[in-house]
């Protein structure tokens, strides 16, 4: 009897517990959705080298007087066929993941799956579902007294009568990459689970496969319902974020800090855009203009005119840290008078520095990129993406291809090298985020906190390195001249030290000095958690077993 009862609590010890079953069919799933959202990372690689180096030649041949040049008509054809993909991303991913998810990989999931992004995107649209439910909660108005929601409009400024107003809104509402995998995943399902049903003779033509248009029709609204309700909230949160961390100098680090966690974090959903949306092209940043010499340009129109003498000069050199002297022999040293710079700026560039105040000498663009572009001293929000996009992705890369298996080694390098080429040259990381992201979230978790640390470290140094399109080596090529400027600025603005520290060249250094941080942290966390990342996919039979 006894025997008999410690062979079955024997037996019962045998079974897997409740809680490795239920990671085992998470795991499983995970890897199943890993699988099938490299359809979509393929197409990304060659797409993203065509549309940087299309619009560099467009940025290098810019358009006058409305009329392409040569140079710009050919940067303008290389740059086409790569931009289609991503200004259609999330809808590619619907395709790809429905058609990786789906049983037998049917090629009609793919165009269902699409479908059904549509649907829901028809719904969100502005004045759609989101505008019926929102339209007066939490509203701004604008100076001629018109309303908007926040929680699906971010501000656009101008300048009306002299002084900078909120003029309008920017309709923001995106469901992004997250969108397109849940419509994708959400295909996959229900051709999995109605793909062979049967209905009466009468109706035998809308039987199995061409049953599942018709569900995906009828899923697709109460899915747009609830993000409707429930993506609006999320943007409005990620919004006052962003406002909060570019509130006061006092946040630089750390906001530098939470911005590329939280960007990082939010990345594979596509919830970034919205952040970036604010401080890269709507937030007002406020700093000095200087040349690639480090000289403080000022208009003389909006700084003085015909009025414009050493006493100004002095009025805006007394806020440094240096509290140098302005004089009538050494003032060309530290400033260059231009005349016109704000009139011709195309309303871009606004005079809102204060004689009278700790803002002399200073002007207002909006947006990190275009101030940046302006040469005005910004890139809070861009610098500390250089040392992930150049040192740690490209370890990471390394990582995953020293951990797959050395029969399947040759293959993995092939891919990720490739991909890794891509997010260094280019700043386009997609294509190797999105191929670790889903199969190990820890490694997602790395990437985020990583990215952050080193950011906080390039705000720290006062480092300003802006971009036209990502932070790749490209990007860093083009902009260093304005970096270079903006760090020699530092050195009389806030102090040798940092005139030092803020040089664009500590870059590579920081680049280095992640790389490891990177490689070792993936490396053993995959072997340890045996992470499926590319080269190390269990096959579908084992996948199998699991799910049982």
């Amino acid at each position: 009897m006894n025997f008999l009862k410690l062979k079955k609590q024997n037996s019962n010890n045998l079974q897997p517990s409740n809680s490795r079953v239920i990671w085992s069919r998470i795991f499983a799933r995970l890897q199943m959705l890993g699988k099938a959202l490299l359809y979509p990372i393929a197409i990304l690689p060659f797409a993203a080298l065509l549309n940087r180096f299309g619009t560099l030649g467009m940025d290098l041949n810019p358009i006058e007087d409305g009329v392409r040049n040569v140079g710009n008509w050919i940067g303008f054809i290389i740059s086409r066929p790569g931009a289609i993909v991503f200004d259609n991303l999330p809808l590619f991913f619907a395709i790809g993941t429905g058609f990786g998810l789906a049983k037998e990989n049917r090629g009609e999931v793919a165009l269902v799956a699409a479908l059904m992004y549509l649907a829901i995107t028809a719904f969100l649209i502005e004045g759609g579902l989101p505008t019926l439910m929102y339209k007066g909660v939490l509203t701004f108005d604008t100076h001629d007294g018109k309303a908007f929601s926040e929680l699906f409009y971010v501000k656009t400024f101008g300048m009306v009568n002299n002084k900078i107003e909120v003029t309008g809104g920017k309709y923001i509402l995106d469901i992004g990459a997250l969108g397109g995998i849940i419509s994708g995943s959400m295909t996959a399902y229900l051709y999995n689970k109605f793909k062979d049903i049967q209905l009466p003779e009468a109706l035998g033509f809308f039987g199995g496969r061409r049953f599942v248009p018709m569900m995906v029709m009828l899923v697709s609204l109460p899915l747009a319902f609830l993000f409707s309700v429930i993506w609006p909230w999320i943007q409005f949160g990620l919004v006052k974020f962003g406002g909060l961390i570019s509130s006061s100098d006092a946040w630089s680090i750390p906001g530098a800090f939470l911005y590329a966690l939280v960007n990082r974090i939010i990345q594979p959903f596509g919830l970034h855009h919205i952040i970036n949306t604010f401080l890269w092209f709507q937030m007002p940043i406020e700093n000095y203009i200087t040349d690639i010499n480090g000289k403080i340009v000022l208009d003389m129109d909006a700084f003085g005119g015909d009025k414009f003498n050493i006493a100004n000069l002095q009025a805006i050199a007394s806020h440094w840290q240096t509290n140098i002297s302005i004089t009538e022999t050494n003032w060309k040293d530290y400033f260059v008078l231009r005349q016109g710079l704000v009139a011709n700026s195309n309303n871009t560039i606004f005079a809102t520095g204060n004689l009278a105040s700790t803002t002399a000498g200073m002007y207002t663009v909006f947006g990190d990129i275009n101030a940046f572009q302006k040469s005005v001293i910004s890139g809070t929000f861009q610098t500390g993406y250089f040392p992930m996009y150049w040192g740690g992705l490209t370890a990471a890369a390394g990582a995953m291809v020293l951990a797959a298996p050395k029969e399947n080694r040759k293959k993995t390098i092939t891919f990720l090298a490739g991909i890794a080429f891509v997010a260094a040259l280019t700043g386009i990381d997609e294509p190797i985020v999105f191929a670790f992201i889903f199969v190990g979230p820890i490694l997602w978790a790395y990437n985020a906190v990583f990215t952050a640390i080193f950011a906080a470290i390039g705000i720290a140094m006062h480092m300003h390195i802006g971009f036209g399109f990502s932070a790749g080596l490209i990007d860093y090529i083009i902009s260093f001249a304005n970096s270079w400027g903006m760090s020699k600025a530092e050195a009389f603005i806030h102090g040798p030290v940092y005139g030092v520290t803020s040089n664009p060249l500590w870059m590579l250094l920081l680049a280095t000095l992640i790389a490891p941080v990177y490689f070792f942290s993936f490396y053993f966390t995959i072997k340890k958690l045996d992470i499926p990342t590319p080269g190390r996919e269990k096959d579908m039979t084992n996948i199998q077993v699991m799910k049982k």
